[in-house]
């Protein structure tokens, strides 16, 4: 069974526009927080995350902007506000789902691939591949992923430092209009 090379997919995910909802299933220590339903936006070369939980029988909603005029975030709390975000770093970098992506986006040459089924996910049809770390590195080790023809995501499955996590599409749009970039809320510095 053959089916596309995974470096090639990772390299088309580089230019790929998309808005895509996940739900996020994790255990083991300090993850349960990321558990819930995230929303990613990509439209090079700008970006936004939306994360909602359940705390507390209460839903959360947090929102990261990567724009050309800066990086946002934005959170309800009684009423919405954002603030500007100095630097490069986000709410992503504690996300063990968003660095298994970018680490393999930015490092294919880290990871072995062997490709084995191709699936239907959030409607998309997903080529999926068993991924191993050629070195222990402090991220994944191993894991099962699934991408569009485009790069997109569609099904992370992996554990990190005694976590699991598993991330699976449940809906995807290749459009992403402007408006979807827009603040909710004018920013403080």
């Amino acid at each position: 069974m053959s089916g596309p090379k995974l470096t090639d997919l990772l390299s088309a995910s580089k230019t790929a526009q998309y808005k895509i909802t996940y739900k996020i299933t994790t255990a083991g220590a300090g993850a349960e927080g990321f558990s819930g339903e995230q929303t990613w936006y990509f439209k090079p070369p700008q970006s936004r995350f939306d994360f909602s939980v359940s705390q507390g029988g209460q839903k959360l909603t947090f929102s990261f902007f990567n724009r050309s005029d800066g990086n946002f975030y934005c959170f309800n709390a009684g009423q919405v506000q954002c603030l500007r975000v100095q630097g490069t770093s986000s709410p992503l970098d504690q996300n063990a789902a968003a660095l298994a992506q970018r680490s393999l986006i930015d490092n294919p040459g880290s990871y072995g691939a062997t490709f084995t089924s191709t699936k239907t996910i959030a409607g998309q049809a997903g080529q999926c591949y068993d991924v191993k770390a050629n070195a222990t590195s402090g991220g994944f080790t191993s894991g099962s992923f699934c991408y569009t023809k485009d790069g997109v995501p569609l099904l992370s499955s992996f554990s990190v430092a005694g976590q699991s996590w598993s991330m699976e599409a449940t809906n995807y749009s290749a459009t992403v209009p402007d408006a979807d970039f827009e603040l909710p809320a004018k920013a403080a510095n």
